[in-house]
Order: structure tokens, then sequence, then C-alpha cells
């Protein structure tokens, strides 16, 4: 009988009648080993491996899997000039409605009712939109979640990142938000894409701490 420490998970497992060679698999997290006769101190050497995540105050890379942070798209610093049109139409709208009113011109006014209607309208859909939208990252893999009526997800383990771009246009830059794309090397195209992150070069950073580098 022979004791594995995973090196991914740490997870403690016993590999009944092992050689020298052998690949097992970790019960817990599916990571496969390669079974060596001193097995326990080469993956032991594994714990004194230096934890960026834990040294700038984030939870440690090591050990349990545990949550970091969640990451929503920015509500309004994302399309500022969209915000404002949606303000612009529901502040009009309710103004025009009541001035009209008093005048006696309820055509107008139930005109401008509606415009303030189809603000309220637009603007509700736009928080349901964002905040149904988000990114959980963890100490061990990024999941994306998105989605109002139906949910798609997609997941990443930090250690299968392949490539990790950040996006920003000039007025994005001053906003401080921008887009990131997440691939990984067991695909070609982006898994993970969102618009309107907040600071997400420190949202790069943060990923980067679990990543093996």
């Amino acid at each position: 009988m022979v004791q594995v420490i995973c090196d991914d998970c740490e997870q403690r497992f016993e590999v009944e009648s092992a050689v020298e060679g052998q690949k097992v698999r970790c019960p817990k997290c599916g990571d496969v080993h390669i079974v060596r006769l001193e097995t326990a101190p080469a993956i032991g050497a594994h714990a004194r491996k230096r934890d960026r995540a834990a040294e700038a105050g984030y939870p440690p890379a090591f050990g349990d899997e545990a949550e970091v942070m969640i990451v929503k798209p920015a509500l309004f610093r994302g399309k500022p000039l969209a915000f404002l049109g949606i303000m612009t139409l529901l502040v009009g709208g309710v103004v025009g409605a009541s001035v009209f009113a008093s005048q006696g011109n309820s055509a107008a006014g139930i005109a401008c009712g509606v415009a303030a209607f189809a603000g309220v309208v637009v603007l509700l859909w736009w928080v349901l939109l964002k905040r149904t939208t988000h990114l959980r990252i963890t100490t061990k893999r990024t999941v994306e979640t998105a989605g109002l009526f139906s949910k798609a997800t997609s997941e990443i383990l930090h250690k299968d990142i392949r490539n990790f771009t950040v996006t920003q246009t000039f007025w994005e830059r001053i906003w401080r938000v921008g887009k990131i794309g997440i691939d990984s090397a067991a695909d070609d195209t982006q898994e993970i894409v969102m618009l309107d992150v907040p600071d997400p070069t420190r949202v790069h950073n943060i990923i980067d701490l679990y990543r093996p580098m």
C-alpha cells in the first residue's frame, strides 16, 4: 500500500499494490500522478513551493478549494452614454408628462408617459442582464455564469489557462473597465469572455496568483 498526496488539491489517498511508473488518478480532483518509489518526499516538495496568493493576502493556493472573489460587470461605467440616454428618456418622460398633464394636453402627456415607461423597462432589463452575469474565481478555477432565463456556464482550471487577454479602449481605461478573455490549453477559442469588467487588470493579476508560473 502506497500513500500519495495529490500535488494539485493535496488530498491524501492510498494505492494498493502500486508499482514504479504506474499512473494513478486522485479521487477528489481527478489529477493524474505517476507513482515513484519515493512518492511522499517528491510530492511533499510541492507544499514547500512559494504561495504567492497567500503572500498577497488572498486565500492560499494550496489546500482545499476556496472562493476568492465574485466579479460582476460594471452597471454604468461600461456604457456611460447609453446610460445617460436611458436616464434622459426616463426623467424627460416623467417631467414632460407632468407638464403636459397640467396644461391639459393629454395626448402629449400620454406620449411622455409612454417614453418614461420605456425608459424604466430598458433600465430594468439592463440591470437584470448585468446582474445575472458574473465570474466566480476560486483558488482552483474561474467559472463564468451568464443568462437571464436560461443559464450558460464556462469553467477553466487555473492550471490549464493558456492565454489571458485584457482589452481596453481609451475611454474604458478612463472609466477603469474593460474586456477579459480566457482560453485554456484544451481549446483554440476563448472559453470565457466578459465585457465591462471593473478593474480588469486587477482581476488578471489575482488569477495569475493561482496559475503555475
